[in-house]
């Protein structure tokens, strides 16, 4: 199986050539590797002398610098892996992935459950990570349906996934666009977790969508994908919004960081005040996930 894999970076080249390094650990090789930034100084130095590795550049936002990847892959490629910028793989990731598709025909698209994920709030060094997949040993679970993917790792076959796309109008940080992408890829087959291919998710901090605009995003992306799309169903609308503005408004009172649920870096009250710009346009009766822009 011809496997392509994808990054889409912007403005955190050290990041990326910690998983550039991880993904040339890989006892299975990709076939090819698309690199895709908004403008050279989003690359790591010495980027461009790596064989095999194509670099493309986009407008910035994870669906459209995911779509251009999907343009410009090989006529080969029977599979494709996204990674985001800051994941650190166990080396037989791709083996193994590549062999849960070969022996699992009716799934079209899964996500490997991280083994951790956000570790010591996103600053886990990747010689620590290494050293934790190289001894993480507990049996993966069963496989199990799941709707949706989770964007740090997804695995989709090819010809799907170019028929579905990224939906652009889920702009710059597109919060949700890992969920939506994978509830239309499941109309051509299963969309599964699997735990078999083991990796860290360091979801380092920087370079991130504004506290603000992500607020924004918690409302009015889950109601665009459900009342739009019909993405989700209407309960999973109603419950990824409620967890955020919960989480959001118990920063009020100070039992957000006495519960231990916010990042130490996570600005909660910025983000309560994008849910509360979000219910204003809602309530105006615009539904328009690309209006987080003018914020």
């Amino acid at each position: 199986m011809f496997i392509s894999v994808v990054i889409v970076s912007k403005g955190r080249p050290e990041i990326l050539a910690g998983t550039l390094a991880s993904l040339e650990r890989q006892t299975r090789a990709p076939d090819e590797l698309l690199i895709v930034v908004t403008q050279e100084a989003d690359l790591p130095e010495g980027v461009r002398e790596r064989p095999g590795l194509r670099v493309l550049f986009s407008a910035p936002g994870i669906p459209r610098q995911r779509n251009c990847a999907l343009d410009h892959l090989s006529a080969d490629s029977g599979a494709v892996v996204f990674f985001d910028d800051d994941v650190e793989l166990a080396p037989d990731y791709l083996r193994r992935a590549e062999g849960f598709l070969v022996i699992h025909p009716d799934v079209t698209g899964f996500s490997a459950v991280p083994v951790l994920d956000r570790a010591e709030e996103g600053l886990l060094p990747r010689e620590r990570a290494r050293e934790i997949l190289k001894a993480w040993s507990v049996p993966p679970p069963p496989v199990r349906s799941r709707l949706g993917l989770y964007g740090c790792n997804m695995v989709a076959r090819t010809a799907p996934a170019q028929a579905t796309r990224f939906d652009e109008r889920l702009a710059l940080y597109a919060y949700l666009e890992d969920l939506d992408f994978g509830a239309r890829l499941s109309r051509w087959g299963r969309t599964v977790d699997y735990s078999g291919g083991r990796l860290i998710h360091l979801s380092t901090p920087s370079g991130r969508m504004s506290e603000p605009r992500l607020g924004f995003a918690q409302v009015m992306n889950p109601v665009y994908l459900w009342a739009s799309k019909r993405a989700i169903p209407g309960p999973e609308c109603l419950r990824l919004i409620g967890l955020s503005l919960g989480l959001n408004v118990l920063s009020l009172l100070g039992l957000d960081r006495r519960l231990r649920v916010t990042h130490a870096a996570t600005d909660r009250r910025g983000r309560l005040r994008g849910n509360l710009a979000a219910l204003h346009l809602l309530g105006r009766g615009v539904i328009d996930p690309s209006a987080v822009q003018r914020l």
